[in-house]
């Protein structure tokens, strides 16, 4: 199987066409700051511009990827294949990214919207690479297992996390989920196995990251809440600071606790202070009623909650309070996670739905629905896995579009 050099050639390799891709992004905008073009032009521009670099260099990186499976294939198992390239990126997507980042430009600030699009850019660069060896791996009857596998000095813990399942059988079903989700900056490369039933690469320890991601999940599941990937993820940064690259850098102890327990949430929309005045007038309300905390009557948890990370770019922003309000409640209404609906009588999602199958029916309903950013509130709505569900959204008067709400809708006529 490929052993690390192989792999870090390839990261080396996609690292350039990125940067690359990079430079000429930051040229456009320094051009387009020098000319002193207005709002309007630039978004039009970035409409032709940003998707034609993703294109471009998502082309050069895919072919690089095939390349490799193909002499990585031919090393390990000496048979002759010829790859094919990842699906590119639906252009409605490439062009909502650089929407959501023409807000910034509305609202003057070219060098945000900038570094929007370089994450942005980076990501579905990379993407196109990783999908061309998951597509090749998925349909390659002599690969046998795939891992994914992350790359430089340290990690994030969600990928950490993503990483800790090791190596998985390799077909079209394993090719989807959150395993193949990657957020900006993400480095990780899939690595294909075709003979060894025990694989491993310099490097990847699975078996240590599982111990990490149990431990989290332990303490997630321990404290009431929810065991989404998120508050897993949280967990793990908590547990094991200085140990990821989002974890807290400060030493361990009272200092590290403190900032470890955030003031407020990285997006800096829920406040550590409102969050725990919420949590104590939800714990007041429960005392109050005389029944018992159950999983029907669910206390929020403590642990303040972040905006998802792998919530698309392209999409209008989830915040960490949108999020909150979503799944666990606020003094205004929401709480539709199960058990949470009892605070203000909401809708709860079905208990067989997790916090992640809640974002994916989110997803699926604003890419098959769209959203109205004419008017400053409006929602979208389908079926989705036999579930209404409803995404409610807000425009403020800069022009940006996030989401307030993610709802199960019931049909109380026929009592659903």
């Amino acid at each position: 199987m490929p052993d690390r050099a192989s792999v870090n050639l390839l990261s080396a390799a996609q690292r350039r066409a990125v940067t690359e891709a990079i430079r000429e992004l930051d040229a456009f905008f320094a051009a387009a700051a020098r000319a002193g073009w207005g709002p309007t032009r630039i978004r039009d521009a970035l409409l032709e511009v940003f998707p034609a670099l993703c294109q471009q260099y998502g082309d050069v990186v895919a072919t690089a990827a095939a390349e490799w499976y193909e002499q990585a294939r031919a090393a390990e198992i000496g048979e002759t294949y010829e790859a094919v390239l990842a699906e590119p990126v639906p252009l409605a997507r490439l062009e909502g990214s650089a929407r959501a980042a023409a807000h910034y430009v509305y609202a003057g600030d070219l060098d945000l919207a900038r570094t929007m699009l370089q994450g942005s850019l980076q990501r579905y660069v990379m993407d196109q690479g990783r999908g061309t060896i998951t597509r090749n791996a998925a349909r390659d009857k002599a690969c046998y297992k795939w891992a994914r596998v992350p790359s430089g000095p340290s990690t994030c813990a969600w990928c950490a996390m993503l990483a800790s399942r090791g190596w998985v059988y390799a077909s079209a079903e394993s090719a989807g989920g959150d395993g193949n989700r990657y957020h900006d900056h993400c480095d990780c490369q899939i690595v294909p196995s075709w003979k060894a039933k025990a694989p491993s690469i310099a490097g990847y320890d699975p078996d240590g990251l599982k111990a990490k991601y149990d431990e989290a999940r332990r303490i997630v599941v321990s404290s009431g809440q929810s065991p989404t990937a998120e508050n897993i993820a949280a967990a793990m940064r908590k547990r094991y600071p200085g140990e990821f690259s989002d974890s807290p850098k400060t030493s361990a102890g009272k200092a590290g606790a403190a900032t470890a327990r955030r003031s407020a949430s990285l997006d800096n929309t829920l406040q550590r202070e409102a969050w725990d005045k919420h949590r104590a007038w939800v714990a007041d309300r429960l005392a109050a009623s005389g029944v018992a905390q159950s999983a029907y009557r669910r206390l929020p948890p403590e642990a303040l909650p972040t905006a998802p990370q792998s919530w698309p770019d392209d999409l209008p922003a989830l915040t960490a309070k949108a999020w909150a309000h979503t799944l666990y409640g606020d003094r205004n209404g929401g709480g539709h996670g199960v058990g949470y609906g009892w605070v203000h009588g909401a809708s709860e999602f079905r208990s067989d739905w997790t916090p992640n199958d809640i974002l994916r029916a989110a997803e699926q309903v604003l890419r098959q629905e769209g959203w109205d950013s004419s008017k400053p509130y409006g929602w979208s709505e389908a079926i989705i896995d036999g579930e209404r569900v409803r995404v409610a959204v807000r425009t403020n008067k800069k022009g940006t579009t996030r989401i307030s709400s993610i709802i199960p809708v019931r049909d109380t006529a026929n009592g659903a």
